[in-house]
């Protein structure tokens, strides 16, 4: 399985070297659900490195990790400190952590082996809580145009986010898939039951309207959202 960027596509670290995911909190107040890799050929460190006490990881050096290809932040490389004073030699290591709302699994179908969060999009995939690097993000939920460094819950396969706000409504009180009104289904399975098979689809036809109800507003902020890009 590979992990590639969520903006262009190139692939940046396998699966197999995946270690952890772990969420940390930087000195702004920005926290970020990361997965640990030990190899991530498809990013590159960037600028200089911080050794100022700000590392969530004690004993490494910490730099900026940009996709390979496009330029775009993925996250973080750290160096442990023998690594780095040796000029990148020896058996000192380092590893890389990247934001997962960067990042998309190709050719996954859930993104359910690396997280321990239950938040998912619609398509089955884990949510990962990001800061968004700028104010073109949009909640697919309430719609809402969030600003520089706000929490979101996205998905990179995707591209859907969720502001905290309708994460706590969609953990506390989820949605309940539509229901077919009693008279309606008593109506069909009699009409079934005695064979008018005409009768039964025009049933059904009657029934639509107050089954979509609920769903086309989704269906609607979904499209909304194509106006946007991260």
């Amino acid at each position: 399985t590979v992990y590639v960027c969520s903006s262009c596509d190139s692939a940046v670290a396998l699966q197999k070297h995946w270690r952890d995911t772990s969420t940390h909190t930087n000195p702004y107040g920005c926290t970020f659900d990361i997965g640990q890799f030990s190899r991530a050929g498809g990013a590159v460190a960037e600028g200089r490195e911080y050794d100022d006490g700000t590392t969530w990881f004690p004993g490494w050096i910490w730099r900026m990790a940009i996709c390979r290809r496009c330029g775009t932040h993925l996250g973080w490389r750290f160096e442990s400190r023998s690594w780095n004073r040796s000029g990148g030699r020896g058996d000192a290591s380092l590893f890389w952590g990247l934001i997962w709302r960067h990042l998309r699994q190709h050719g996954a179908s859930g993104n359910t082996t690396t997280g321990r969060a239950q938040l998912r999009c619609p398509k089955d995939h884990v949510l990962r809580r990001y800061a968004t690097p700028h104010a073109h993000y949009v909640c697919d939920v309430c719609n809402r145009q969030v600003k520089t460094g706000e929490h979101l819950w996205g998905c990179g396969a995707c591209d859907y986010d969720m502001c905290d706000g309708c994460k706590a409504k969609a953990v506390h009180r989820p949605l309940k898939p539509p229901e077919v009104p009693a008279g309606v289904a008593e109506s069909s399975a009699s009409k079934t039951r005695a064979g008018d098979a005409s009768l039964a689809l025009s049933a059904v036809e009657s029934a639509l309207p107050a089954l979509l109800k609920p769903i086309f507003p989704m269906a609607q902020w979904q499209l909304s959202y194509a106006m946007y890009w991260p």
